[in-house]
């Protein structure tokens, strides 16, 4: 299991502080569960059993990055020199994670933040965000190559195999199995940047 989420969905519930990520390919799923292949490791088996909030990611590009834009982007680097490694944009009325700014577990990012775009500069090459949350706000670039989805409401049945999930799971109470919370899956072939 990828390690801890200072990030909490804002859909789980309040008693579940402690939250794990799991990154791959959907493998297969049953009622109860959801099977993950993970490229450097064995496959997960995850515990599907409570009904799990899903969203699929959906190709956008920075033209989504209004002002007024909810956002989640994982980043590389801290301060002025922040540049984006992956971007979410959330449509209103879906929210998918709590906001504010934290340490991620990606080896190429080392911070995710999700807050509100409120303000927007394109400059050669790249569109740079303010991104404001409670408590600050912070300056990133978003290179013509960083991938930038859409995330829309799912359901279950978007999850099918071979697509890229990205997957929020709590720990287990048995010592068996990881509880499915939420899942973020691709669309079609695209590659959940999470």
């Amino acid at each position: 299991m990828a390690g801890s989420v200072a990030v909490a969905l804002s859909m789980l519930p309040a008693a579940a502080a402690r939250t794990e990520h799991v990154r791959g390919i959907i493998l297969g799923t049953t009622p109860r569960s959801l099977d993950i292949g993970i490229a450097d490791r064995s496959d997960v088996h995850l515990d599907m059993a409570a009904a799990p909030h899903v969203l699929i990611a959906e190709p956008s590009d920075a033209g989504a990055l209004a002002p007024g834009a909810m956002v989640t982007i994982a980043t590389k680097g801290e301060g002025p020199g922040a540049r984006a490694i992956g971007v979410l944009v959330v449509p209103r009325g879906l929210r998918a994670f709590a906001a504010g700014h934290a340490s991620w577990d990606l080896p190429d990012a080392d911070f995710v933040t999700t807050g509100i775009v409120v303000q927007r500069m394109a400059k050669h090459g790249t569109v740079d965000v303010t991104v404001a949350y409670p408590g600050g706000r912070r300056l990133i670039a978003i290179s013509n190559g960083a991938p930038v989805v859409t995330l829309r409401q799912g359901s279950r049945a978007a999850l099918q195999s071979p697509q890229d999930a990205f997957v929020v799971a709590t720990p287990p109470t048995d010592g068996l199995s990881y509880v499915v919370q939420s899942v973020i899956v691709g669309d079609g072939t695209l590659v959940v940047p999470l």
